[in-house]
């Protein structure tokens, strides 16, 4: 895991880029809705601009189920030309690589990434994956996670060994709160009995709930509390400032302990919803895709093994009837229509070679009445989409 920045550079100021690989990763994650696939040297890629404006560069690099690996790229104040071309310059060539989840691939790069990253020097280079707030090593954390009983609010609360460079990335990894009650120092840290605790914000996709994140140090570990009471910041505080880590026979008792789960006996919205496929597709190697709606009006698009889930804005505008959801391999397109006829059908045309896919199955929302259409491909470049009737050209779809 790496950092390269400027001079007071941090998440929301200056120029700055991570890398980061890991192993034991899966091809198939869930996508932001707006990235875009490419290939970097060979090896499929997924870009995309986070909630807070900084570009995103997944890379898939491993063939082999014994020997994935990812690299992910984050960066600042640098053009989407410039972080590709760092893309370009990662070396990853270890045909007797353990496959160790818990280890991470060296980053090596050739020559011409010293001068890529020019005015950037480095601050944090470390052989471990662990982050700021997450880890693919978990047998090293502790963590406890604790929810109201409508389960509309968590609060997490995460220890890991303490390592300076984790320390380091923080504030290259969260974001400064917009709290009220937050503090304005630069280092975003307040002084709560005894204890210097920093407070951040951890940005998610857009459209969702950021969450707040204070975390505190004894010399050992690292403690972490993320919580989605962004507004409730003393209440946090004062939780920080009473947390203690456990013993470890304490910690043994608190792990064999049943899982709560909240009495809603009474409550008939706690009976599993129904569920049925409006409509379904595939990606030409028996994988499919399904879009799923729930009893209570949930629509999902499910991936195949359900490894991807990605809920489907059912008041979308018109105007833009298209959503994209992209995975290193695969892309989904959900086109929602007013209303259709017998003999439409949404066509697909590649600007590389002018080929083309096309379905004429819609599936009916009860709901609003909209008519939904599902295409899955795995070509990379531009494509456009139109609804066709009959074989004739009606509306150009995006």
């Amino acid at each position: 895991f790496q950092i390269w920045a400027e001079p007071g550079a941090s998440r929301g100021t200056g120029r700055w880029l991570s890398i980061m690989t890991t192993r034991c990763f899966q091809t198939s994650p869930s996508i932001a809705p707006d990235s875009t696939r490419l290939l970097i040297g060979g090896r499929r890629a997924l870009i995309s601009i986070t909630s807070d404006g900084l570009t995103q560069l997944d890379i898939a690099a491993g063939s082999q189920p014994e020997n994935n690996r990812n690299v992910q790229i984050v960066s600042r104040g640098l053009s989407v030309d410039e972080v590709t071309a760092i893309a370009a310059t990662i070396q990853l060539d270890e045909p007797d690589a353990s496959p160790n989840c818990t280890s991470a691939p060296p980053i090596r790069y050739a020559p011409a990434f010293d001068s890529l990253h020019d005015g950037l020097d480095s601050v944090v280079d470390t052989a471990s994956a662990d982050t700021a707030i997450g880890s693919p090593n978990a047998a090293r954390w502790r963590t406890a996670t604790y929810t109201n009983i409508y389960n509309s609010s968590t609060l997490t609360i995460t220890t890991q060994p303490f390592d300076p460079a984790t320390a380091a990335a923080a504030r290259f990894e969260l974001s400064a709160s917009d709290d009220p009650d937050a503090p304005t120092s630069l280092d975003r840290s307040v002084q709560v009995a005894g204890r210097t605790v920093t407070v951040n914000s951890y940005p998610h996709a857009p459209g969702t709930q950021s969450e707040t994140v204070l975390q505190w140090t004894d010399g050992t570990n690292l403690v972490s509390l993320t919580s989605d009471l962004t507004h409730d910041l003393p209440t946090l505080l004062r939780i920080a400032t009473q947390s203690r880590l456990a013993t470890p026979d304490e910690w043994s008792a608190f792990a064999a302990t049943p899982t709560a789960q909240p009495d809603t006996s009474s409550d008939p919205s706690a009976e599993p919803p129904s569920t049925r496929v409006l409509v379904s597709d595939d990606s030409g190697d028996g994988k499919t895709w399904q879009l799923t709606q729930f009893g209570d009006g949930l629509l999902l698009l499910v991936g195949p093994d359900s490894n991807v889930v990605q809920p489907i804005d059912q008041d979308t505008d018109p105007s833009v009837p298209v959503m994209t959801l992209n995975t290193f391999s695969t892309t989904v397109l959900v086109v929602a229509l007013p209303s259709t006829q017998p003999g439409d059908t949404v066509r697909v045309t590649f600007g590389t070679n002018g080929n083309t896919i096309e379905t004429s199955m819609f599936g009916h929302d009860d709901d609003n009445g909209t008519e939904y259409a599902l295409l899955v491909f795995d070509q990379i470049g531009t494509y456009s989409v139109a609804l066709v009737h009959d074989g004739m050209l009606t509306r150009t779809l995006a």
